[in-house]
């Protein structure tokens, strides 16, 4: 079941899985020293306890002038709001500030920027059903074809659906008033045809390889706090703090006039409803850095933050006994068509080669069965789109099996969250790394057995680690991945050796160093 908030709040899977969901995020184990509390009795009850204790979160990253994108119009006043709404202690503030900016998006002084920017913010605020449904409406009513990413922002609440359907179809006709849907011989048209390009319908136009300054992942040395930086469409941001067996605590990202990043959200509060505040400070002439302190009553207990990416690969593990299908000397070479013709990709130096968006999936010229399988694969930082739109491919084994790669750092893993064997496992850890990180994957394939009659006598099996980190443990996949577990269920296995497939799914994603080896003991 995909996410039905930003934040993977009230998620609602539709039926069992095989394999249950992570539940609380933990964090990798330190690989510094470990956490030592200070002795005094002041600074060692508030390291104890600062993971029950926040009630407002301020961090503030300064960086050098950012050139990743043009920043949108917005309005200073509703500005104001919105950050008043992400992090006024009492939830009666926050509520009534989230009604007064939703209200205000429908100004008609507002120019179609500042409405678009503003409405991604309030997607973010929103905690209600009726709050979705009053932004679905505004959003229905943007004349410009950015807005049917910020439509598809709703497709997926259970409670939404009908409210979806009548924007989506009220928008279409704000853009396209009477347009064709098919053309003479009944075939459908193509949205993108219809509406244009737009970071919905063509997301691969928004993929970037170029940093935007704040997202990403920071993390003190010993494990203790980490903070994900997610960048949302229309220069919005929302982040998470992740404490060391805790719920991740929420921030939506608001960019200041002086190139800094300011990140507000609610937190916890104790007993003695003391206020803490958490903030957070990037130097300007560096982006590797930048410290964080707990403070009440005028004591700090600063932590240092820096940079610390997910994202891992590991080049020496490839044996001597792998069948080598990409690296700095193959190109294409081992790659084709659907249709046998050779792979149209792009080749880029080092060994890379890119997803075009128009070439469709490619397929390994060698097949196989039982197999340990290893790639490595990044994706593009993508301003505009959201969801399935942002990092969208797959690694198909026995061109059968999906394990799922999709942009969803910051997400709460699911079913069709990367990693996951699509609509049919759930990621048992969390080990997505951000946009633009090298990361990768690793696969241990037992396909399934059939006896002489060609009846299936056991089900394939998976392991996979992702980044190091294990993600599935010998698990049984039942029947063939598929576009709903529904469908899947219905599709029949093929019997091996099959080709490796990876999937064109209309976003730029990169791969290098991909071998295939036999499975010891197959």
């Amino acid at each position: 079941m995909k996410k039905i908030d930003p934040w993977g709040r009230a998620r609602r899977p539709a039926e069992p899985l095989a394999c249950g969901s992570a539940g609380r995020l933990a964090l990798p184990p330190p690989t510094s020293v470990p956490v030592r509390f200070p002795t005094h009795d002041f600074a060692g009850k508030v390291c104890r306890h600062w993971h029950h204790c926040l009630t407002f979160f301020l961090l503030l990253l300064v960086l050098s002038p950012r050139s990743f994108s043009a920043e949108p119009a917005s309005d200073p006043a509703l500005t104001a709001l919105a950050q008043k709404a992400a992090g006024e202690s009492s939830p009666a503030a926050r509520a009534k500030a989230r009604g007064e900016f939703i209200s205000a998006l429908r100004s008609p002084e507002l120019s179609i920027d500042a409405r678009l920017h503003h409405a991604w913010t309030a997607v973010l605020l929103a905690e209600t059903d009726d709050e979705r449904r009053a932004i679905l409406k505004i959003a229905a009513a943007i004349p410009d074809a950015r807005a049917r990413m910020l439509v598809a922002a709703f497709r997926d609440y259970p409670y939404l659906r009908k409210d979806y359907a009548s924007a989506d179809k009220a928008l279409a006709q704000l853009l396209a008033p009477g347009a064709a849907t098919t053309d003479a011989k009944g075939k459908r048209i193509p949205p993108r045809e219809i509406f244009g390009p737009n970071p919905f319908d063509t997301p691969a136009l928004f993929d970037k390889w170029e940093h935007d300054g704040f997202s990403g992942r920071w993390a003190d040395k010993d494990g203790l706090l980490a903070v994900e930086v997610v960048l949302y469409p229309q220069n919005n941001y929302k982040a998470r703090v992740l404490r060391r067996g805790d719920t991740p605590l929420p921030l939506v990202g608001f960019a200041q006039p002086d190139g800094s990043l300011l990140l507000l959200g609610p937190g916890e509060r104790i007993s003695d409803g003391r206020n803490w505040i958490v903030s957070a400070r990037l130097p300007a002439d560096g982006r590797s850095a930048f410290s964080i302190q707990l403070n009440t009553y005028g004591t700090s207990l600063p932590l240092a933050l820096d940079r610390a990416p997910l994202g891992k690969v590991f080049p020496e593990k490839r044996p001597a006994d792998a069948v080598v299908l990409l690296d700095a000397t193959t190109g294409l070479r081992h790659f084709r068509q659907a249709n046998g013709s050779d792979a149209r990709w792009l080749e880029l130096p080092g060994g890379v080669i890119e997803i075009d968006p128009v070439a469709g999936s490619i397929f390994s010229r060698r097949e196989f069965g039982d197999a340990r399988i290893y790639l490595e694969f990044r994706h593009a930082l993508n301003p505009g789109s959201l969801g399935a739109r942002r990092g969208n491919s797959g690694v198909y084994v026995m061109n059968t099996y999906e394990v799922q790669l999709v942009d969803s750092f910051g997400e709460e893993p699911d079913e069709v969250s990367e990693g996951a064997v699509y609509h049919i496992a759930i990621p048992a850890a969390y080990a997505v790394g951000a946009p633009l990180e090298w990361q990768s994957m690793e696969i241990e394939f037992r396909a399934p057995r059939f006896d002489a009659a060609g009846n299936k006598t056991a089900g394939a099996r998976m392991t996979v680690w992702q980044n190091g980190i294990k993600i599935h443990d010998d698990i049984e996949v039942p029947n063939p991945t598929a576009a709903s577990a529904a469908t899947g269920r219905k599709l029949k296995d093929k019997q091996p050796p099959q080709p490796l497939m990876l999937q064109n799914h209309g976003n730029r994603v990169q791969f290098r160093n991909i071998w295939v080896a036999p499975l010891p003991g197959s």
